[in-house]
């Protein structure tokens, strides 16, 4: 009888019943599975570098643009203290050439007060020229401008300076004055 058994149960091992590919399949699917979670880890581990990449990049962007931001405005406040300073200088030069040329052509004032005496018309009254006090002394009486009824001395005028004023009108011939009006009035 134990034959019989065995050959029943060697009957059953090699049976169309068996399903010799059984673990072949399940070990096959097993494997798919394992597959599928190990790329569904590395894209989970690449999204969340990339975004630590993207929060680095933008901290990084954030960093840049502040160090900008620190740096435009000294820059812009060097700019306009340099400009300041050769606006100084440029003005300095031009008064140190003008106040050189009336000292060396004395005529120049009586030149001055000429042609400003001859743009105020007559028909505004007489006129009258204001100068500083080293300026009074080198000027030419006899070839003052017919049209001069008065020269006065100003103290608050510097040499070169000249104003010319008649009834209605005043012209203002003050170095200083024009200067910062061509340049800027900007003191250093």
């Amino acid at each position: 009888m134990n034959k019989t058994i065995m050959d029943d149960f060697r009957r059953e091992e090699t049976s169309d019943w068996s399903f010799p590919r059984v673990d072949q399949l399940i070990n096959a699917d097993y494997a798919v599975d394992l597959a599928l979670e190990k790329l569904k880890n590395e894209s989970i581990a690449i999204a969340a570098e990339a975004e630590n990449l993207k929060n680095d990049y933008q901290k990084k962007l954030i960093l840049l643009n502040t160090m900008i931001a620190k740096l435009e405005n000294p820059l812009a406040i060097l700019d306009t203290e340099t400009l300041d300073w050769v606006q100084y200088i440029i003005k300095n030069a031009v008064k140190k050439i003008i106040y050189k040329e009336l000292d060396v052509d004395p005529k120049w004032i009586n030149k001055i007060i000429h042609e400003l005496s001859g743009l105020i018309q007559s028909q505004n009254g007489p006129v009258t020229v204001y100068v500083s006090e080293i300026d009074y002394k080198k000027i030419n009486t006899d070839n003052a401008s017919p049209t001069i009824n008065l020269l006065k001395i100003d103290d608050s005028l510097i040499e070169g300076d000249v104003i010319v004023k008649s009834q209605f009108t005043e012209i203002r011939a003050v170095i200083t004055e024009r200067i910062d009006q061509i340049l800027g009035d900007q003191d250093v």
